[in-house]
């Protein structure tokens, strides 16, 4: 009979505190390098960042280095690595937007349009409840909104935004119809409105409104998709008194696309 030969063991592989380091190096060492854009290396023609913005290749690197990971070590890139850049990203985002620290852990990433349609199916309809919204609204809550009026009964207001309209006077239109509903009675449980609109591009005073909606006990849902990167104050856009924030990163921000909302 042969005699057994054990199979060379298998090199022990990096811990995941080794390739989280590795990988803030490289992250580091990408910013530092290419100031004040982090290689902002054009890949492709698709020039319309309100729809798919284009990532910087420094940052496509990282993801590359990320998929790395994934593939070579795929529970170890599950259980330790995600969850702790995840918490880094967390933190970075919340700054950029002005989330406050009590807040922050209510704060996740998660696709965008499943998050506004499932935050309106929360909502207990009663058929005659009313959402109000303006009338630049993005399709795919409107689409949201014309399902609910089929399927709960849900009754669907717009708020007119006038042409050249300033951005106090459309928060004014907003709050002005907010006080005729609730002063009349009316059942409204949630104003639904765009921190910057897509079509046309418009921008609302996030704070007058929600501060007006949260003294008259109405919740708020803000559509922020074109807040974080366009070149505006973060803090402007957000404001805690709202019930509802969304955002996306893919847009101005440049983030590779798939890892993208909040």
């Amino acid at each position: 009979m042969s005699e057994y030969n054990t199979l060379s063991p298998h090199p022990k592989p990096p811990s995941p505190h080794v390739l989280i380091k590795q990988y803030r190096e490289k992250e580091a060492s990408l910013l530092s390098s290419h100031t004040p854009a982090p290689h902002w290396t054009r890949i492709g023609t698709y020039l319309n960042s309100a729809a798919f913005g284009e990532p910087p290749g420094g940052c496509l690197e990282l993801k590359a280095e990320l998929l790395k990971m994934l593939y070579e070590q795929p529970m170890v890139y599950h259980r330790s690595i995600v969850p702790e850049l995840v918490k880094d990203s967390k933190v970075a985002a919340c700054d950029l937007i002005g989330i406050p620290p009590p807040l922050r852990a209510s704060f996740a990433f998660v696709p965008v349009t499943p998050s506004i349609f499932n935050i309106l199916l929360s909502f207990p309809w009663s058929p005659g409840d009313i959402i109000l919204t303006t009338d630049v609204i993005y399709h795919s809550v409107r689409d949201t909104l014309l399902y609910l009026q089929a399927e709960k009964g849900v009754v669907w207001k717009v708020v007119d935004t006038k042409p050249k309209s300033t951005e106090v006077q459309r928060g004014e239109g907003i709050n002005t119809a907010v006080t005729t509903l609730v002063n009349s009675n009316q059942p409204l449980k949630l104003v639904v409105f765009d921190a910057i609109s897509s079509k046309p591009t418009l921008s609302f005073p996030v704070s007058a409104v929600v501060s007006h909606c949260s003294k008259l006990n109405v919740p708020t849902l803000v559509d922020a998709a074109h807040v974080p990167g366009m070149g505006c104050d973060g803090v402007k856009y957000f404001d805690d008194r709202c019930t509802f924030w969304v955002c996306t990163f893919h847009k101005w921000l440049g983030v590779p696309r798939g890892a993208s909302e909040g």
